[in-house]
């Protein structure tokens, strides 16, 4: 789902998820399988599970908000937050949503994860976007900066425990540090 999600991330600055009247999602043959099919139940995730491989729940949230740890979490009812897969605007953009593939998404596969992604609106526009490569693989890497500030906000939600601090600084400093430090961290030992 990543470079589906790179994609509406992109196409969500531009359209009004109010207005918007379909999503086409195109999505290597493996994804769609995993995420879009058979489209009624991914439509209408049950539970926490059902929505990590929901591709038309992913759709909406990022439509309506974005994919964040933080924000997934809340929308599928964890972190004291209702969950948002009952929502009607939710239901509606689900429903709106269809996962498919193409020569295009699936002939790289499974060198290159890509997707394409269409957005249709009530004006009768149409976004597109294609993602070759989604943000944080080698080819397409997130700055130093991006992964202490995504590791802090995936330990902050998962209430494991964790002190974020001091694994942010440890991350931080990991060319400096060895894998046994990490750990001692991470484990809290």
């Amino acid at each position: 789902m990543h470079p589906a999600i790179d994609a509406l991330r992109d196409l969500a600055r531009s359209v009004d998820p109010d207005e918007v009247t379909g999503i086409e999602v195109g999505i290597p043959e493996a994804g769609v399988r995993l995420t879009g099919a058979p489209i009624e139940s991914k439509r209408r995730p049950e539970n926490f599970v059902d929505c990590q491989f929901s591709m038309p729940f992913a759709a909406a949230l990022v439509l309506k908000g974005t994919a964040g740890a933080e924000p997934f979490l809340r929308a599928a009812g964890r972190l004291d937050d209702p969950p948002r897969f009952e929502d009607r605007e939710f239901h509606r953009l689900m429903d709106a949503t269809s996962v498919t593939t193409d020569s295009e998404v699936q002939d790289p596969f499974p060198e290159r994860w890509c997707a394409r992604v269409v957005v249709d609106v009530g004006s009768g526009e149409r976004h597109e976007r294609f993602v070759d490569v989604p943000y944080g693989e080698p080819a397409d890497p997130m700055s130093w900066d991006r992964v202490v500030e995504k590791t802090r906000g995936l330990i902050e939600t998962s209430e494991t425990g964790v002190d974020s601090d001091a694994l942010a600084t440890t991350i931080e400093r990991l060319p400096e540090r060895s894998l046994d430090e990490l750990l001692a961290v991470a484990t809290g030992a």
